[in-house]
């Protein structure tokens, strides 16, 4: 796939998955396996999580054919994102104890509110993680212009 194929499908995938997301849609309560219940909005936060660092990537050429030491070090960055977004499905059920992601006031960890928080904090991480990512990068690279374009 190219590099232009990846940034429209990832585009294309976050935009929609953010705004199923963001209006609460009942398109994520549908069915995937109905038992043990899986719904829609597993698979759906899965793509999303995994389509913003992929995203990011073939955005800037510098990500997508990096040069530099940085440009390699966020790139693999990104990387670990997209597995740590792979691996969402399986910490998911771990902390839930179900695949529907339903968290009860339980007094074991499995499935309480300790369990809930993490679960939390691990999808905030997977959103907030790669964005912070990509401000890093833009701005080192606007600085390493700004230097370059004085030293001329």
């Amino acid at each position: 796939m190219n590099r232009t194929t990846i940034l429209s499908i990832s585009l294309i995938i976050f935009i929609t998955v953010a705004f199923l997301m963001i209006t609460g849609s009942s398109l994520l309560l549908i069915p995937l396996i109905k038992e043990p219940y899986v719904p829609m909005g597993n698979l759906l936060s899965l793509l999303g999580f995994i389509s913003l660092p992929l995203l990011i990537l073939s955005t800037f050429n510098g990500l997508y054919r990096p040069q530099s030491m940085l440009e390699k070090g966020i790139r693999k960055c990104l990387l670990a994102f997209i597995i740590m977004a792979i691996l969402w499905v399986p910490v998911a059920y771990a902390l839930a104890g179900n695949w529907a992601n339903n968290f009860e006031g339980q007094e074991s960890f499995i499935g309480g509110v300790e369990a809930s928080r993490l679960f939390w904090a691990f999808n905030y991480f997977l959103i907030i993680g790669p964005i912070l990512i990509m401000l890093i990068y833009l701005i080192v690279r606007t600085i390493n212009k700004k230097k370059g374009s004085k030293s001329t």
